[in-house]
C-alpha cells in the first residue's frame, strides 16, 4: 500500500489504462506480453466487477510518463490474443 501512495505522490511512475482484455486473462499474462513488445511494466491490476469477473481492462504502471506514452504508441490497436487493445495514458484521479 505504501509503494502505490509514494508512487501515485512521486509522480515517478504513470499508468496506462488498457482495455478490450480477454476476459481470462491473468495480471501474469499482461506483464508477459508488456515484456514480449520491450515495455518494463512495474504491475498490473486488472479490473473485475461486484461477482468477481474480469471487467477486461487494467491498470499497467511504467517507470515514468515517457515510458508510459512508448506504451500507448506500441500497443495501441495492437491486436492480442485476437482482440484490438485499447492502450491510453491513465486518468490521473483514476482509481488504480
Amino acid at each position: 500500500m505504501g509503494d502505490r501512495n509514494k508512487a501515485k505522490g512521486s509522480g515517478s511512475s504513470t499508468y496506462v489504462y488498457v482495455s478490450n482484455l480477454k476476459f481470462q486473462l491473468n495480471e501474469q499474462d499482461i506483464l508477459d506480453f508488456f515484456k514480449s513488445k520491450g515495455l518494463d511494466a512495474i504491475r498490473a491490476r486488472l479490473l473485475y466487477d461486484d461477482e468477481g469477473n474480469s471487467k477486461g481492462t487494467a491498470f499497467v504502471e511504467m517507470n515514468s510518463l515517457e515510458k508510459a506514452e512508448d506504451a500507448v504508441a506500441k500497443l495501441h490497436n495492437v491486436q492480442y490474443q485476437g482482440r484490438s487493445l485499447i492502450v491510453n495514458i491513465a486518468n490521473k484521479n483514476s482509481s488504480h
